[in-house]
Parts: structure tokens; C-alpha cells; sequence
């Protein structure tokens, strides 16, 4: 439950960066998005997500390319980067983890207290 909190506890931070698209590094995932490692983030950053988009700001999925399919690796690459991809990543920076754990912790403390007084007054009603 609080992965899907977390993310919507301090709005987290997006990048938004060119590709440079080389299939000989980069992989692609069964959906047929690239997938491609993140670099340039602050150290222990939370990913929250990661996508390869074109420049209307849509995901990235790619086609039936010819130059992909039957050409080289190099007309390959040379297609992709005709394509003006962009890397959308949002993340959380490591600075933010003790001021979400104390959000969530405040959180949790409010719904344990709301369901102690409850069931005691739950208990107490049910006394004769």
C-alpha cells in the first residue's frame, strides 16, 4: 500500500533529457520500449518511473523500422536518432527520505489512533 503512497507524499522531481539511442548498450523490453540505463541522477535517488518519449510527449514504442529490421546496427542507430528522443524520468532526491518517512509515520500514527478509539468506543458501547 505505501508504494503507492510514497510517491504522492512530496511531489517528487522530473528530468527531462535527450537520448542518444545505441543498440549495442540499450535493450528493449517485451512492450517494445527502449530501455535505457539512467545516469546523471543524484546518488540514492527513488525512481519512480522512466520513459523513453518522442518530442509530442508520448511513450516511445517502436515501430516496424526497415533500417531495424534488415539494416545495419549503424542505419539503425542513425534511424533512432532521427526520431529526437527524450528521457522522462521523476524521482525522488535521497535528501527527501527522512521527511517522507516522518510524513508516513505521522500517517500511520493517525489511522492507529483513530481505530483505538474505535474499538474502545466499540467496547465501551457494547457493555451492559
Amino acid at each position: 500500500m505505501s508504494a503507492f503512497i510514497r510517491p504522492a507524499l512530496v511531489t517528487p522531481v522530473t528530468n527531462t533529457m535527450p537520448v542518444t539511442v545505441n543498440l549495442a548498450d540499450d535493450q528493449m523490453n517485451s512492450n517494445g520500449q527502449i530501455v535505457i540505463a539512467v545516469t546523471n541522477l543524484p546518488v540514492g535517488a527513488w525512481i519512480i518511473s522512466s520513459e523513453t518519449i518522442m518530442p509530442n510527449g508520448k511513450v516511445f514504442t517502436l515501430p516496424d523500422v526497415p533500417a531495424c529490421q534488415t539494416g545495419t546496427q549503424q542505419q539503425c542507430n542513425t534511424w533512432f536518432a532521427s526520431q529526437h528522443l527524450r528521457r522522462r524520468i521523476t524521482y525522488q532526491p535521497a535528501s527527501r527520505f527522512w521527511t517522507i518517512q516522518g510524513i508516513e509515520t505521522a500517517l500511520l500514527l493517525a489511522v492507529a489512533a483513530v481505530l483505538a478509539g474505535a474499538c474502545t468506543w466499540r467496547i465501551r458501547r457494547s457493555r451492559p
